[in-house]
């Protein structure tokens, strides 16, 4: 089964459009803007939340093997608790980096994520910015006419 394809691309693409159009564009663009980046930080929370399980999962594996390693050692090879858990956790090296990894990839999509809402609430300031001066260059010209 194939993965599906990551939004952290396009979370990416659109920050960066903020990051080099912002000073220039009006209400409409960064409300737009803000619309569809709240769409996609919302299929990065679910990734995110698919990451979590993940992770969560692999250390649930972890643990299992392990302990399964451990009793089979202690049973059939009459190994002392410590020593079994020492060569059973170097037998299972591979699912603790598969742990590490889940969770790294939880951690890093996380992190995408409370970055991505910090440039939401910038670009929300800035809509709000941008309101303002609008009314009042609206007050303004009322003020200057005739």
């Amino acid at each position: 089964m194939d993965e599906p394809k990551s939004v952290i691309p396009e979370v990416g693409n659109l920050i960066r459009s903020y990051e080099l159009t912002s000073p220039t564009m009006g209400i409409a663009d960064l409300l737009n803007l803000q619309d569809s980046l709240s769409v996609s930080l919302y299929r990065l929370a679910e990734e995110a939340a698919e990451a979590k399980k993940g992770h969560n999962w692999s250390y649930f594996n972890r643990k299992v093997e392990i302990n399964r390693s451990m009793q089979s050692m202690i049973m059939n090879q009459q190994m002392t608790v410590s020593k079994a858990d020492i060569m059973a956790k170097a037998e299972n090296k591979d699912k603790m980096k598969a742990e590490v990894q889940a969770e790294a990839t939880a951690y890093k999509l996380d992190l995408l994520l409370k970055q991505g809402n910090r440039i939401l609430s910038a670009i929300q300031q800035r809509i709000s910015f941008r309101k303002q001066e609008f009314d009042m260059n609206r007050f303004k010209d009322e003020q200057d006419a005739p």
